[in-house]
């Protein structure tokens, strides 16, 4: 199956859900900081820090492990091998989760008095100890229907139920007069009822349909904890090093530098929208793929998506260079603006890391686990050095300096490492096109003294600045012919779903 079918299959779902559920975890941390101010939404932010770097230690990397072995049992037609998968993921996972939980509940003040010096702190974290295991399963349920090919009930759960209701509770709790705790139980009430709703869409179309089958053995929670324990290293640094370095400016400069640092790492992590959209697609298919051995079709989805990625991602990261104090006025407010040129460093970085899961999810597909563990993990090194050196003389500058060269070098490892296993190409003369374009569609714009801008005038000067580029673009002929048939095919489909009509070749698209 193509990477055009399978992304037009989610089109009317995963598309809009997952690009409104990006905005909306945008909008719960910029309200948070725009009516609390930089401390108080620093306190939130190292709260999240701490709750993320815990619920990654209870996921143990059986998030991946739970995509790869479901999408390999699924497409082996093996249900007992896709029931034991889930159900031994959630048994190791609660066995870590809930000492893990217990543990940051009872450092809850330490870490507030002695480490953050901020003594507030303590009942955010107090809180967000309870939530460890809940999202922690919460992971494994949406990565069991993201691998089962129920991809819409996966989004839903993960990106419109949980950002829609934090966003709705955070203003109920404003509202309503809280400040801090408020923001902090209005995440706490998203993410509960995000893990019941996802447990009652795992039983009722896993689960249930499947039928009885034998209790999870040894030999398959053992199998599946082998192939997970070095995801858990990889993720535990590479995925979670924007974390540990927000804890790490927060050691050095306070709550207040850990929110500096926590409204321009999401700020930037917009970038990454378009991969966000289509990984949860990719991955699955790319394991299916492995599993009947169909390599060709393998690299060429490969460069397919980076290429995607690369062509989307490259004016957002522009544009934040272009006008890095304006976007931070805009949705931060005062205060945010010194911060700027972490933002730079960091709208780059996030661009890497953006184009760095298509070879992550190939590696994964590969069973490449220790390839990834090596890179992820010589990556987190440099960034927590680093972070730990500049900080205390360059500030966030410093944090984000360090995270663009981690970056740099994780990205070119893991595309060497995936280059060799799937021996694909992933230039062509295209990419000329695309960067004339960006460069012409920039120097229009780099001369333009903007000084403080409202929202809606960012976002006409950004939907300006993104339409001169693609149309740029198009008239350098930087379109392949698939991205232009993938267009058109896109456009055919979404006109069809409007008038209510199924096309023939998009029936049967697993649940959805």
């Amino acid at each position: 199956m193509s990477l055009t079918k399978i992304l037009l299959r989610g089109a009317g779902i995963v598309l809009v859900s997952l690009i409104a559920s990006k905005l909306l975890a945008y909008v719960f941390r910029a309200v948070i900081a725009k009516y609390l101010g930089v401390e108080q939404y620093g306190i939130i932010t190292t709260g999240l820090a701490l709750l993320v770097l815990f619920v990654m230690l209870s996921n143990f990397g059986m998030t991946t492990g739970v995509v790869r072995f479901v999408s390999f049992y699924k497409g082996q037609n093996d249900p007992d091998g896709v029931k034991q998968t889930i159900w031994s993921a959630i048994k190791v996972t609660l066995l870590i989760g809930v000492p893990a939980a217990i543990a940051l509940f009872l450092l809850a003040g330490p870490l507030a008095t002695f480490i953050f010096h901020n003594f507030v702190l303590k009942n955010v974290i107090m809180l967000f100890a309870v939530l460890v295991p809940i999202i922690a399963v919460t992971n494994l349920l949406t990565s069991a229907l993201r691998a089962y090919g129920l991809i819409g009930r996966s989004v839903f759960v993960t990106n419109i139920t949980t950002t829609g209701l934090q966003v709705a509770f955070l203003g109920v709790m404003l509202f309503l007069g809280y400040k801090i705790f408020g923001a902090a139980v209005a995440y706490a009430c998203a993410a509960i009822l995000s893990c019941a709703l996802a447990a009652y869409f795992v039983f009722k179309y896993i689960i249930k349909p499947l039928g009885k089958s034998q209790q999870p053995t040894g030999q398959s929670t053992k199998g599946l904890v082998k192939y997970s324990a070095p995801l858990f290293f990889a993720f535990m640094t590479a995925n979670n090093d924007s974390n540990l370095a927000t804890l790490i400016v927060g050691v050095f400069l306070g709550v207040t530098g850990a929110g500096l640092f926590g409204a321009v790492l999401p700020t930037a992590a917009l970038i990454g929208m378009v991969s966000v959209v289509l990984m949860p697609l990719f991955a699955p298919l790319i394991t299916e793929l492995y599993a009947k051995k169909q390599e060709q079709q393998i690299a060429e989805n490969y460069r397919i998506i980076v290429r995607w990625i690369v062509v989307a991602g490259l004016p957002v990261a522009m544009f934040m260079t272009l006008f890095p104090k304006q976007i931070l006025f805009a949705f931060f407010g005062h205060g945010f603006e010194i911060a700027s040129t972490a933002l730079v460093l960091l709208a780059w970085a996030q661009l890497l890391r953006a184009v760095m899961r298509a070879p992550l999810d190939i590696l994964t597909a590969y069973a490449k686990t220790k390839t990834i563990l090596v890179a992820s993990v010589s990556g987190a090194f440099i960034s927590g050095v680093g972070t730990l050196l500049l900080t205390p003389t360059f500030g966030v500058t410093g944090a984000g300096l360090s995270f663009l060269v981690a970056s740099i070098f994780t990205a070119a490892y893991m595309f060497m490492a995936a280059g060799r296993v799937t021996k694909a190409n992933l230039f062509d003369r295209s990419y000329i096109s695309v960067i004339i374009a960006l460069g012409i569609a920039t120097s229009i714009f780099y001369f333009l003294d903007a000084a403080e801008l409202s929202l809606v005038m960012l976002a006409g000067l950004s939907l300006v600045y993104l339409l001169a580029y693609v149309g740029l673009v198009f008239l350098l002929k930087g379109f392949t012919t698939h991205d232009i048939e993938t267009l058109k095919s896109a456009i055919g489909f979404l006109r069809r779903r409007l008038s209510k009509e199924q096309p023939m070749e998009l029936n049967n698209s697993g649940g959805q």
